[in-house]
């Protein structure tokens, strides 16, 4: 094969292979927006597994078999399989008018089980706060390869803490920001606090 040809083969090997993926992962979600003096400052998530996945994370780090994570086992979930998620931007697309805001790090991690199915919680803070007044908030949870399928799922899936109290939210289909090759449009919250 040619260096040419090679160039051209496997980026079609890649799509083709990518074509084929479908949620491996299923997470239900719920989220909660902090606010201090009236800017968004952090986003609290707790994400709730599907069973085969929280099978596998119970296997691999519930390493006495007693249904918890000692501080040992939790760190141990943190390092293999939670902080790589920072290359995925941790599934988490924030929008404050036009930019989109980086959430680098990752605070007060815990995994536990609920139910039978494992848990996490943690939060995001934003590097500096954000003032939502007049300005078009949105929240997305996604995989853009669609690996892992995230659904804001439960009764109350966003909360606002501190909010000002014209703050409201809802949930729609993202169709302005599809993934995995345009067909999916990604659940995302719309957050919107008046006026400035």
């Amino acid at each position: 094969m040619t260096a040419r040809l090679a160039t051209i083969a496997v980026p079609l090997v890649l799509v083709a292979t990518t074509a084929r993926a479908h949620p491996h992962i299923w997470i239900d979600a719920d989220a909660e927006l902090r606010f201090t003096d009236g800017r968004l400052v952090a986003i609290e998530q707790r994400w709730v597994f599907d069973e085969v996945f929280s099978d596998f994370i119970l296997q691999e780090h519930d390493r006495d078999g007693d249904g918890r994570f000692d501080a040992e086992e939790t760190a141990a979930v943190r390092r293999e399989a939670f902080e790589s998620l920072v290359e995925l931007d941790w599934l988490t697309h924030l929008r404050v008018g036009a930019e989109r805001i980086a959430l680098p790090e990752a605070q007060a991690f815990t995994v536990a089980v609920e139910d039978g199915l494992v848990a996490y919680r943690f939060t995001l803070p934003l590097p500096e706060p954000a003032d939502p007044s007049g300005r078009p908030v949105v929240l997305s949870l996604y995989d853009e390869t669609y690996y892992i399928d995230i659904l804001l799922a439960g009764e109350e899936p966003i909360r606002l803490a501190g909010a000002p109290d014209a703050c409201r939210w809802a949930l729609f289909e993202d169709a302005a920001n599809p993934i995995y090759f345009g067909m999916i449009h990604p659940q995302a919250v719309d957050l919107t606090c008046g006026a400035s």
